[in-house]
């Protein structure tokens, strides 16, 4: 498949003029599915992203491992054609760049295509075959920073991504809360200008950390997802490195026919509660007000996985107040996380007098 050379910015209207992807046309069941390449001619594709987007009107766009591409794609019962390319021109490693000359000479080659099993295989040249599988989702995901350029997260308090399903992120930097929202296109990604609150943090190293992070999500250019862990590319190849945010998720109700005060607030506490002789560890809370409504209540409590140790017994604490009065609170032990317990549980609480 020729390639034609255009610059970042006319590919990038182009690809614009694609979104959204969604809406197929008739008798085109690839219409707004999204794909990762994860074997060529039954070599699996370890060390590179290589993705493909069908739009709604015909063409094809997404990276071939290095640079972005654009194409447009026939059908005609199981055979699949695809026209010239048109692609960027950045250079990237010798081995990174070989698979993408082979990825777009194949699709230039491409005479079949079946969708089964959750793959989609798409026959070229002389009974050869490109497997896809479906490009993972960062809507509605969760995480948190485990590196930045190769520094490990330093301070008490974890650095977080979540991804809403409305384009919009936040999240904390660990000393602040910050939001804005993203645009992801195959494997790029890209953050709008992104704004957070202005508390002081705890030190000059903690500071320098969030401002290290915030910069990294705005020169952010790539992602990929794999085995519970999100990296994200970002200026001259320097990475942000997640792993899945680790929550124990609540939901916090009653039983009896109480409407809450309009000043009410939920607390929810994740306890270590292994010694009996000793008062409970708190290893993680959350107090949110009602804002005059009523249960059920819903949280997640990040908890510091290497905090959790298997032998010990943890469990879920809540309680409602208004002002200085106790309204409700929990009157037995809800375990979680280990011991064969969950990662999620409804507190039921009962009324204090």
């Amino acid at each position: 498949m020729k390639r034609i050379t255009l610059s970042v910015a006319v590919l990038a209207a182009l690809t614009f003029a694609l979104i959204p992807v969604t809406g197929a046309r008739n008798g085109d069941d690839l219409a707004g599915t999204e794909w990762q390449l994860i074997s060529v001619n039954d070599s699996p594709v370890l060390d590179s992203t290589v993705t493909l987007l069908f739009g709604g009107d015909g063409r094809a766009f997404g990276s071939s491992g290095c640079n972005s591409y654009i194409t447009t794609y026939t059908l005609a019962g199981s055979s699949i054609s695809f026209s010239q390319a048109a692609s960027t021109m950045k250079a990237c490693a010798e081995d990174v760049m070989g698979l993408e000359a082979t990825y777009l000479a194949a699709l230039g080659a491409a005479t079949g295509y079946k969708v089964s099993d959750e793959q989609l295989v798409i026959a070229y040249g002389s009974g050869e075959r490109l497997v896809f599988a479906p490009l993972a989702s960062l809507s509605g995901t969760k995480w948190q920073l485990l590196s930045y350029g190769g520094n490990d997260v330093i301070g008490d308090e974890p650095i977080t991504l979540e991804f809403a399903e409305d384009g919009r992120v936040g999240g904390s930097t660990g000393c602040n809360l910050y939001g804005g929202s993203y645009l992801v296109e195959g494997s790029a990604i890209s953050f709008s200008e992104l704004i957070n609150t202005l508390r002081a943090c705890p030190d000059e190293d903690i500071a320098a950390q969030e401002l290290a992070f915030l910069g990294a999500l705005a020169a952010a250019t790539h992602f990929e997802l794999a085995d519970e862990q999100l990296t994200i590319t970002y200026g001259d190849g320097e990475q942000l490195v997640f792993t899945v945010k680790p929550v124990v998720t609540v939901e916090v109700t009653y039983l009896v026919r109480i409407a809450l005060p309009p000043d009410a607030e939920v607390t929810v506490q994740l306890q270590d509660v292994s010694r009996a002789d000793a008062p409970a560890e708190v290893l993680a809370t959350e107090t949110r007000p009602t804002g005059g409504a009523n249960v059920p209540f819903t949280f997640e409590l990040p908890y510091d996985p290497a905090a959790i140790e298997d032998g010990n017994s943890y469990a879920v604490h809540a309680q409602i107040w208004s002002g200085d009065t106790l309204l409700f609170t929990t009157n037995q032990h809800y375990p979680v996380l280990t011991q064969g317990h969950p990662n999620s549980v409804t507190v039921v609480l009962v009324p204090v007098g």
